[in-house]
């Protein structure tokens, strides 16, 4: 089974999926004095506490591991190293702890400003807010051979 949801599930396991901050159908404040790794670090903090401390009447859970790829992985690694053992466990994929080559790697992608770059689809945003350069950026960074 390649699905991590599909899998927990199968398993017993309880799963909460939130989009961050700025990304999909979420709110979209402004991209440089707002959606910052220190706002995503504090939204997940905040997250953990409820999931541990519940609601009257609701779930409550002793247990909880949270899962990342690349920027939510590197959120992870800020969560744990700001609040300590907040988490039973994490998993972190598509990260790369050291740097070096993943900041190179970052840069190569080729960012452009998200509504000069796909007004269509992002032409409300405002100029903080990022987008790869385009289609064959995706595919050099991301789906070419070996980094599926």
């Amino acid at each position: 089974m390649y699905n991590y949801v599909e899998a927990a599930l199968h398993a017993g396991h309880a799963i909460l999926i939130y989009e961050r901050l700025g990304t999909g159908k979420s709110n979209k404040p402004d991209g440089i004095s707002k959606v910052q790794l220190a706002t995503h670090i504090e939204i997940a903090a905040q997250l953990v506490r409820y999931l541990r401390i519940g609601k009257p009447g609701g779930s409550q859970f002793n247990r909880v591991v949270e899962v990342g790829h690349s920027f939510g992985s590197v959120t992870l690694f800020g969560l744990v190293g700001k609040y300590g053992n907040v988490l039973d466990a994490m998993v972190l994929t598509g990260f790369a702890p050291l740097g070096g080559f993943a900041f190179s790697a970052f840069a190569a992608v080729g960012w452009t400003i998200a509504s000069a770059g796909d007004p269509k689809r992002f032409g409300s945003l405002s100029s903080s807010y990022m987008i790869s350069e385009g289609v064959s950026n995706d595919q050099r960074s991301f789906f070419r051979y070996g980094n599926y």
